[in-house]
């Protein structure tokens, strides 16, 4: 995909571009205490219905979001999403697999050779589990993994991720981790889809970097 062999470059409104992860959609295993209702909801169908109320809440037609991977569950995965994509509005989806691929390997067989579904009105991006981009002429990576130590870290570089589902920054690693720019976007720590503009203002002003690069560093981050 040489999309995505130099960093993407977004010019848009950042209250109109979005980050979230691991909604789990239709996951529905047969656990005594399953996700759904960890996140407070009677039952698999409660949850789908909350999530796609708060994309509703959040997102117009003309809104950009980064869905960061785990996204849906089952063997009816890909019909699922094809009928949660032509209900909720967007612009543009930019759909990073996580390690729980289901819907998102079936969408990407389906692609163009960029891995692309063109709707018209609508794009899909089928993606890595790593982008860098430019927002604005801000650097962020994002990554359904969190990184300890990422491009443009010592430039001020933002991190956005998911997969850890709030547990990380319990742990003495993560206390550590998140003083720097990073930061979760998974349903448990974000009950809605988050704007960039948003994602800027829960930052201060310090810069830390954990390895030796910094503001002198020689490359586009």
């Amino acid at each position: 995909m040489k999309k995505y062999l130099t960093p993407l470059k977004f010019k848009q409104p950042e209250n109109n571009i979005f980050f979230w992860g691991c909604l789990h959609l239709n996951h529905d295993p047969k656990w005594e205490n399953p996700l759904w209702k960890m996140r407070g909801f009677n039952s698999v169908q409660e949850h789908n219905e909350a999530i796609e109320m708060a994309w509703r809440k959040s997102l117009n037609d003309e809104s950009i979001i980064f869905l960061l991977g785990d996204t849906c569950f089952g063997y009816q995965a890909e019909e699922y999403m094809d009928s949660f994509f032509h209900r909720v509005p967007f612009k543009e989806v930019y759909w990073l697999p996580g390690n729980h691929t289901a819907g998102w390997k079936q969408f990407l067989s389906k692609s163009d050779s960029e891995g692309v579904i063109d709707r018209g009105h609508q794009k899909i991006y089928l993606t890595p589990n790593y982008l860098e981009m430019f927002i604005n002429g801000h650097s962020v990576v994002a990554s359904h993994y969190p990184i300890a130590s990422w491009n443009g870290q010592g430039k001020g570089s933002y991190m956005v991720h998911a997969h850890v589902h709030g547990t990380l920054e319990k742990s003495e690693l993560g206390k550590l981790l998140y003083r720097s720019r990073i930061k979760e976007v998974s349903v448990e720590k974000c009950s809605e889809p988050i704007s960039f503009n948003d994602i800027k203002k829960s930052f201060d002003q310090s810069i830390i970097t954990y390895d030796h690069h910094g503001l002198n560093t020689l490359n586009p981050f």
